[in-house]
């Protein structure tokens, strides 16, 4: 796919861009291959933004394969493979997203797709980042950004139905304080993407799982009991 745009958020966050005129649930992601063939893998990254023919990720610098891939410029060519997994069910009541660190990427993607304004986000940072802020400024209140390490210091949950996607100890916290459903979409390292390698199996209900192909996106209470 060709790079259509790269951008740094600060924070060693940046968002990239690339032309693509396909479909993707959100929630899935894709497996996108850094241009140094010595970083073979791909590096699974759920969608950002899709529309116009602009597929976005929200990507973090974590190693050599991000900073790779920050570097990039548009007019340049990669390797995206996808879109794997099983993404959020559709949105059909009031639905509350938590998200933290990268993990908030599918919010902006749901975002995008509800159109009778029934999603509201609750974002998990740090400090501040204004790129991101600036990002989903044009969904004015539905969207409130938390600062400090435990978003539920000030979030309340009601009788939403909730998505979540970001640390471990958050979507279990979440999963604790949901009334109605929960869906968690699990973060894991992965080898292929489409399930053939078992490397980011995750246990469900007492059996192990593949996150790929059988998620990332499950039923809380079935992972987190």
């Amino acid at each position: 796919m060709m790079v259509i745009g790269n951008v740094d958020l600060g924070g060693g966050l940046f968002v990239l861009t690339l032309a693509y005129d396909g479909d993707a649930s959100p929630g899935q992601f894709f497996m996108v291959k850094p241009r140094n063939r010595a970083k073979l893998l791909g590096r699974p990254i759920s969608v950002f933004s899709l529309k116009d023919g602009a597929l976005s990720f929200l990507i973090k610098k974590v190693g050599g394969g991000t900073d790779d891939l920050a570097r990039l410029l548009p007019g340049e060519e990669i390797v995206a493979e996808g879109p794997f997994g099983r993404g959020f069910p559709e949105i059909k009541e009031k639905t509350l997203f938590i998200g933290g660190g990268t993990g908030i990427a599918p919010s902006l993607h749901l975002l995008e797709g509800d159109r009778n304004n029934q999603l509201s986000v609750a974002i998990g940072l740090r400090e501040p980042n204004e790129g991101l802020q600036a990002i989903y400024a044009p969904y004015g209140d539905r969207v409130k950004f938390y600062l400090g390490a435990n978003i539920f210091d000030e979030l309340e949950i009601a009788d939403e139905v909730i998505y979540t996607c970001g640390p471990d100890p958050m979507m279990r916290e979440a999963v604790k304080r949901a009334k109605n459903k929960i869906y968690v979409s699990m973060e894991k390292h992965m080898g292929c993407g489409f399930g053939a390698c078992l490397a980011c199996t995750c246990e469900k209900e007492g059996r192990r799982v593949r996150v790929c192909k059988d998620g990332p996106v499950f039923e809380g209470r079935s992972i987190y009991a």
